[in-house]
């Protein structure tokens, strides 16, 4: 008997969901279907108290977010859930840790155990640069004003 799926609306930033779309792009896949085959290959990882908190330190699901709706089989999603519930995440924060994972050891494939305090910082580094891109002309010349004047 097939396991049921269930829709959900999964909040996600930006730079995430654009990795997400590319890599289902280059492995011939449907975005559902990669952010399921994803999810699946970081579903045994642990990860330390250290970790969870070094990712909710950079609070990716408060920067420049997206909704991206999915369907994923019952079983998965309360195995996540169950997963949250160690790390007292939400179900979506679960969800985002565990991508925000696979992206950064996608990049760095030789590193498996946890994220280092400079991928916060890249992570973060990625999201100021994409809010950056998306500002009008003005408004990228105050901030950089801002800058400029907080660097004196």
């Amino acid at each position: 008997m097939k396991n049921k799926t269930v829709s959900y609306s999964l909040r996600l930033p930006v730079q995430t969901l654009d990795w997400l779309i590319l890599s289902a792009k280059e492995s011939r896949r449907s975005n559902n279907s990669e952010v399921i085959f994803k999810l699946n290959s970081v579903l045994d990882k642990e990860f330390s108290e250290q970790d969870v908190a070094l990712f909710k330190q950079s609070s990716p699901t408060k920067l420049n977010t997206e909704v991206f709706q999915f369907r994923l089989d019952e079983k998965l999603k309360e195995s996540l859930r169950m997963h949250g519930t160690v790390h007292r995440n939400s179900l979506n924060q679960e969800i985002v840790m565990r991508l925000f994972f696979a992206q950064r050891w996608e990049s760095s494939p030789t590193k498996h155990h946890g994220i280092q305090e400079s991928k916060v910082n890249d992570f973060e580094d990625a999201a100021l640069t994409i809010m950056f891109k998306k500002l009008s002309p003005k408004h990228k010349k105050a901030v950089m004003n801002l800058i400029r004047d907080l660097s004196d």
